[in-house]
């Protein structure tokens, strides 16, 4: 039955089609953010190894290779340290450490080793002669594996084993006995 048109008293029906629902393009991926890196530049505090440091150790330690004890290098250095070195190179005592550690700098390693051998050789050498206190000289060794050795050996006469006799007990068993009272409380 075909519907009647507003004469009739109904209204007439829209006229529907089909439509065709548009598809919404499709998205891009967002492209990950990395971040630029410039192969060329480094980033951060420059380092102070550079090679005028370097020159800098160098003077220091020539400083000290001609030195005898209880004379002064031209810094007042009585011998060379790692302190003096790292206050000669205006950089921290730990900064010594860690480059000293540190496989890539192998220059400043050698030159770390060889303050350490004058060191102790200027120790050694001005604690026997008397141009360094002994005992001062006997202090900073031990940090070179110089180390004072002390043994006790305890024997009885002839180098026979101590033989411990307890009063009152005339037996083993009893001085046994006697020995185990003794040590509990």
């Amino acid at each position: 039955m075909p519907e009647e048109t507003k004469r009739g008293g109904r209204k007439a029906a829209p006229e529907t089609r089909p439509t065709a629902k548009k598809k919404a393009a499709p998205k891009k991926p967002p492209k990950p953010k990395t971040p630029k890196l410039n192969k060329f530049r480094k980033t951060g505090r420059p380092s102070k190894y550079v090679p005028e440091l370097l020159e800098a150790a160098a003077t220091y330690l020539e400083m000290f290779e001609d030195l005898t004890p209880g004379n002064a290098a031209d810094n007042g250095h009585v011998y060379p340290s790692i302190e003096g070195l790292a206050a000669y190179c205006k950089i921290t005592r730990e900064t010594v450490y860690q480059w000293k550690a540190d496989p890539q700098k192998e220059v400043f390693k050698d030159i770390v080793d060889r303050v350490l051998e004058i060191q102790a050789a200027l120790l050694l050498n001005g604690g026997l002669t008397g141009a360094f206190n002994s005992t001062i000289s006997k202090l900073l060794l031990a940090r070179h594996d110089y180390v004072t050795v002390t043994s006790h050996k305890v024997g009885g006469e002839n180098g026979e084993p101590v033989v411990l006799q307890m009063e009152g007990a005339s037996s083993a068993q009893e001085q046994a006995e006697a020995y185990k009272r003794m040590l509990r409380p």
